[in-house]
């Protein structure tokens, strides 16, 4: 999406593009994404972490965990601002970039 989307092929241009002008190109294609492909994902892996971190081997809930569930969270509120046509909200809880690693690292 940012490669295919970006003025320069960079995440950052792509998000300055998207917060920039909330109705250009750039933030019609996030939204799009956002909305059809991110959210049914993240939704589906964040009810997995509530609904079986019983079965997590460690006795807390690691951070970055925590801060995904966070962010779907907040994505799910954001996207009914979008709806409403509150075109400028965006989520202050970023996705924690880790994650793949994480999981890579304890789950394999």
């Amino acid at each position: 999406m940012v490669r295919q989307h970006s003025h320069d092929g960079s995440v950052e241009c792509f998000f300055t593009a998207v917060r920039r002008d909330p109705n250009g190109h750039e933030a019609r294609v996030y939204r799009n994404w956002v909305k059809e492909v991110f959210m049914p994902l993240n939704s589906k892996a964040a009810a997995i972490v509530i609904s079986r971190a019983d079965l997590l081997e460690s006795p807390t809930v690691d951070n970055l965990l925590l801060q995904f569930v966070a962010h779907v969270s907040a994505y799910q509120v954001i996207v009914k601002q979008w709806e409403t046509g509150e075109l400028s909200a965006y989520s202050v809880v970023p996705f924690p970039d880790e994650l793949h690693d994480f999981i890579k690292k304890e789950y394999t």
